[in-house]
C-alpha cells in the first residue's frame, strides 16, 4: 500500500515538474500584470501550502487516496479551507489558471509554498526537540 502512496506522489510530481517545464519553454518573456480578480502569489501561495497539507493528511489518513481526494470529503473541506482564507472557489480557479498560464509566476509561487512547508517542518521539529528535552529521568537518591 505504501508503494502504491509512493509512486502517487512520484508520478504527481512528476506530471507537475513536466507540465512546468512545458509551459516555460511556450512561454515569452515579458512582464506579466496580475489582474485584480486573480490572487496575489503571496496569497496564492499560502493557499496552496494549506491544500497541499490537506491532500497530503487525508492521503496519509486513508487508504484509497485517489478515489478520496476527489471525493466529497475533500470538496467540503476544501471549501472550509478557501473560506478560512477568505477566498472563493472562482477566486482560487481563475488564479490557478492563471498562474498555470505563466510558468515564470507558478514558479515563484512554488517557491513560496516549499518555504513555507519547510517553516511548518522546522516548527514541528524544534517543538519535538523542546518536548524531548523536558523529559528528564527521575533520579533516584
Amino acid at each position: 500500500m505504501k508503494k502504491k502512496r509512493q509512486r502517487y506522489f512520484q508520478m504527481r510530481t512528476i506530471i507537475v515538474i513536466m507540465l512546468c517545464t512545458i509551459l516555460y519553454s511556450c512561454a515569452e518573456e515579458k512582464e506579466v500584470v496580475i489582474p485584480e480578480n486573480v490572487l496575489s502569489q503571496e496569497k496564492m501561495a499560502t493557499v496552496m501550502t494549506d491544500i497541499h497539507l490537506l491532500e497530503a493528511s487525508m492521503t496519509l489518513n486513508f487508504s484509497n487516496a485517489t478515489n478520496l481526494i476527489n471525493g466529497p470529503e475533500m470538496q467540503a473541506t476544501t471549501s472550509q479551507l478557501l473560506k478560512k482564507n477568505n477566498v472563493t472557489k472562482e477566486q482560487y480557479q481563475t488564479s490557478f489558471v492563471f498562474y498555470a498560464e505563466h510558468p515564470d509566476l507558478l514558479t515563484e509561487v512554488y517557491k513560496q509554498v516549499l518555504n513555507n512547508l519547510s517553516q511548518l517542518q522546522a516548527k514541528v521539529s524544534n517543538e519535538k526537540d523542546t518536548t524531548s528535552r523536558k523529559i528528564e529521568p527521575i533520579k533516584k537518591p
